[in-house]
């Protein structure tokens, strides 16, 4: 989706025309030829019991239908594949990935799974007619040795363009019938529009959004209704996750267009927050610890950016990363971004730029194969903060004693704002080393890890001991399967080791409990933690996207700050809220109200029409905090309850201050009317 937007938007940009191609494959896995795969797997070089396997796998199948107690005759299956297996996908996948790969590589080519696009792009109409109309045949050809047909009637065509002069489609042709050419059309869950403005698409979010709204409606009663956490859980399994999918794509619309999502986003907010139909979206938001989704699509794009970022091999990088695709944006404001030139801007409006990183890849060994080293969690067993100090002490020493001939190497890492630090100590030197910021503190020790056994490596010692106090790095690293780079360098650097005649072990060293060796090395890390000078650039991708996402949520707050709401009285951080889950969802919604400062009290003639009502009392407009707090009517009320007088803390933590204030309010008889 990605690639395919770029190339629309790039083209736009250069005033060319784009034609796609959408084909419809006819019964996909049911006509699928059984000697394609076979074909397919033989000229891969797989034999043996894998060929056989999958041969039996596809052979000898047969078929019935049965309706009540009638059964029919049994029918054997000469074509497809068996739906419903995870290998099916696999062996579907094998099939069909020879329908493309001998196309002219000018031929623009889209395959996911049965969904198929061609297309091309050029200044000229006779140049896409000649070129694309050369490549259906060729397609045709292809599917013809394949086993694979396409539907005349749901293959269509879409004219990518923008250019106001008039012009005409190509005639394009699927075998005898002429193909027909449509202003939009689905491609892998997104709707492709002819101008690429996602109208469609945002409508077709928003329909089917509205939908499950109706579902939260059913469960979120003000008296009756489910807790506000379980609500919120139902929104984004329901309702959020349709307006991410794509979102990193269909964000370059128009923020009229976007706008239509912000009113869906903000009705589900309120119907589990349970706030009243005035309350402001962001303040919304903030209370249900959800960010806007303007920063929201800008969080999803970051982490899809440096993801790709970490694999230079992927098909999106250059589409991403090249910088000769921006060029035609840098002088035309007005115009709408790609993904790659949008995610270049959101970088740059942070100040902020990609470091290098480990890439992603397939570790050179093989899981299976791999040495694993041995793993020593005795001290673990033991609760660190419950547990005696000379108990963990003696545990340890006991372990480390069994290794008389040993090397012993105390790994440890530290963080601080300003510099991360990794280091380890061999019982008479230490060595430490200064990494990026982004750096996080899990980075820095498996940097220490790694760094020790290459010490080891040139060591005379056959038996290494790693001591270190990270318990989730040690966990990391025995999962030889692991996606991780930096976990996949150490062990293969382990699996070495091991075949040169080494031991390793690795022993989980408690923290801070008067281990000498794991002392020094904390100092050693936090020393170097404070240097300015890098020592090692490498980063992890899992750290800039947490780097990312913490200021992606000091923008949010920055925005949250220069608003003026009632709530930010109560919650001035968007990173803080409330637990009210020990409440009823009647007095959740009363507290919910009142911090968002609008209620069925203060605020209902917004909805009929009426002017702001008055204190009976004071002769002042009413308000939350005017009730809570100021009120002399209310006075000796406040007292008997222990009502503090101040509204964020009778509104916020603790627990006992939220139900001061319900007692308050079942005192003076208006729980029920907020």
């Amino acid at each position: 989706m990605v690639q395919l937007e770029t190339i629309i938007q790039n083209n736009f940009a250069k005033r060319n025309h784009t034609v796609a191609v959408f084909f419809d494959i006819v019964k996909a896995y049911d006509m699928v030829w059984k000697f394609n795969i076979l074909r397919s797997i033989h000229n891969w070089d797989i034999r043996g019991n894998l060929a056989y396997f999958i041969k039996s796998f596809l052979e000898n199948r047969s078929l019935r239908v049965r309706l009540g107690v009638s059964v029919s005759e049994l029918r054997h299956v000469e074509n497809g594949i068996p739906q419903g297996s995870t290998l099916s996908v696999v062996l579907f996948a094998i099939a069909i990935n020879n329908l493309v790969s001998t196309l002219n590589p000018e031929i623009g080519r889209m395959l996911y799974v049965d969904d198929l696009v061609l297309f091309y792009s050029a200044k000229h109409m006779q140049d896409i007619e000649r070129t694309l109309q050369k490549a259906i045949n060729d397609i045709l050809d292809i599917s013809d040795k394949n086993g694979f047909r396409f539907s005349n009637s749901k293959t269509h065509c879409v004219h990518f363009c923008r250019l106001r002069s008039e012009h005409g489609n190509p005639q394009l042709s699927l075998g005898n019938q002429m193909l027909e050419f449509k202003n939009e059309s689905k491609f892998l869950g997104i709707i492709f529009d002819s101008k690429l403005n996602w109208r469609s698409q945002i409508q077709n979010i928003a329909t089917r959004c509205k939908k499950d709204l109706n579902i939260l409606r059913c469960l979120s009663g003000i008296k009756w209704g489910s807790d506000k956490e379980v609500l919120l859980r139902i929104y984004k399994s329901l309702i959020l996750t349709k307006m991410d999918y794509g979102c990193v794509v269909y964000a370059s619309a128009r923020k009229s267009q976007l706008k239509i999502l912000d009113s869906v986003h903000h009705t589900g907010l309120r119907l589990a927050l349970g706030a009243y139909r005035t309350s402001p979206g962001v303040s919304l938001c903030c209370e249900a610890d959800i960010p806007p989704l303007i920063f929201r699509r800008n969080q999803l794009l970051l982490t899809y950016g440096i993801t790709i970022w970490a694999q230079p091999n992927h098909p999106n990088h250059q589409f991403l990363f090249n910088c000769h695709f921006r060029a035609p944006y840098e002088q035309r404001l007005t115009i709408t971004r790609p993904t790659g030139v949008r995610l270049y801007e959101l970088l740059n409006a942070m100040d902020e730029i990609f470091p290098t990183v480990y890439s992603y890849g397939v570790c050179q060994i093989p899981p299976w194969i791999l040495i694993k080293p041995k793993f020593h969690l005795e001290c673990s067993l033991y609760k660190k903060g419950e547990s005696n100090k000379k108990l963990l002490t003696n545990t340890f020493y006991s372990i480390i004693n069994t290794y008389q001939d040993s090397i012993k190497l105390y790994t440890d890492g530290s963080k601080f704002d300003n510099g991360v630090g990794s280091a380890f100590f061999n019982g008479i030197d230490s060595y430490s080393w200064t990494l990026p910021k982004m750096a996080s503190i899990y980075t820095a020790e498996l940097y220490a890890i790694w760094q020790a056994l290459r010490y080891a490596e040139m060591d005379k010692n056959n038996t290494v001991l790693i001591c270190c106090d990270s318990l989730s790095a040690i966990e990391a690293l025995s999962n030889s399967f692991t996606t991780d780079p930096l976990v996949q360098i150490i062990l293969e650097l382990v699996h070495w080791l091991c075949t040169i005649g080494k031991k390793v072990c690795f022993i989980w060293t408690p923290s801070h409990i008067g281990i000498q060796g794991n002392e020094i090395a904390d100092c050693s890390a936090k020393e170097a933690a404070k240097n300015q000078l890098l020592d090692d650039v490498l980063i992890r991708s899992e750290d800039i996207k947490a780097y990312l996402k913490n200021s992606n949520l000091e923008n949010w707050q920055e925005y949250w700050n220069s608003l003026n709401t009632k709530l930010k009285e109560v919650r001035p951080n968007v990173t803080k809220g409330i637990v009210t889950t020990s409440l009823t969802r009647r007095e959740q919604t009363a507290i919910i109200r009142l911090r968002i400062g609008h209620t069925n009290l203060t605020h209902n003639h917004l909805l009929r029409g009426l002017p702001p009502p008055l204190c009976e009392n004071c002769n002042v407009p009413l308000s939350a905090k005017h009730l809570l707090l100021d009120c002399p009517r209310f006075q000796n009320h406040r007292k008997e309850c222990l009502l503090v007088d101040k509204l964020n803390i009778c509104l916020g933590f603790p627990l006992s201050n939220l139900k001061k204030t319900i007692e308050f309010l079942k005192a003076i008889n208006i729980l029920h009317k907020i």
